[in-house]
């Protein structure tokens, strides 16, 4: 209940009902940048059959289609201030907040405690845990500037230019 795509399908449908900025750049970053994760990288415990397979994939498909929305019918469109708001977010809550949970209990929600999931992931390459937690806020703080960027760019190409 507390792993990030959880709540970034909360996160993603209050922001298409309440239109606040700040949850549609977490819907948008969570969305396009951490949760599609789980499609390169699933981590499915049960089979095709099982209820709790078709909620995982619900859950995630659910999360992307809110940022997909947003981006395509209601214009979200995000900025480098977008950037830093869901990377200060983003790291509160797994550093700050999920890594001391996830040291005290043995989880691992934000993959950023000492346990491993069950079945093979990116984490599996980044060496061991609390080193590892330094790679993933790296490679989450890159993927968000990623995504950030083309937006940035297409604003800075439709701005008019000044004469010299």
């Amino acid at each position: 209940p507390l792993h990030i795509c959880d709540l970034a399908g909360w996160i993603g449908g209050a922001a298409l009902v309440t239109q606040r900025r700040w949850l549609r750049t977490l819907s948008y970053y969570w969305g396009f940048g951490l949760c599609t994760q789980a499609f390169f990288t699933p981590i499915v415990t049960q089979g095709f059959g099982h209820i709790k397979f078709w909620l995982y994939w619900v859950n995630h498909m659910q999360i992307v289609g809110c940022a997909v929305y947003d981006l395509i019918v209601l214009r979200y469109r995000p900025s480098w201030r977008d950037f830093f708001a869901a990377a200060g977010k983003t790291f509160i809550y797994a550093v700050v907040l999920m890594m001391p949970f996830n040291w005290w209990l043995s989880t691992n929600y934000a993959y950023t405690g000492p346990s491993h999931p069950n079945s093979t992931t990116i984490l599996d390459a980044l060496g061991p845990w609390p080193v590892r937690v330094v790679w993933i806020v790296l490679m989450a703080a890159a993927v968000l500037a990623l995504i950030t960027l083309p937006w940035v760019i297409a604003r800075w190409r439709r701005a008019p230019r000044r004469p010299a």
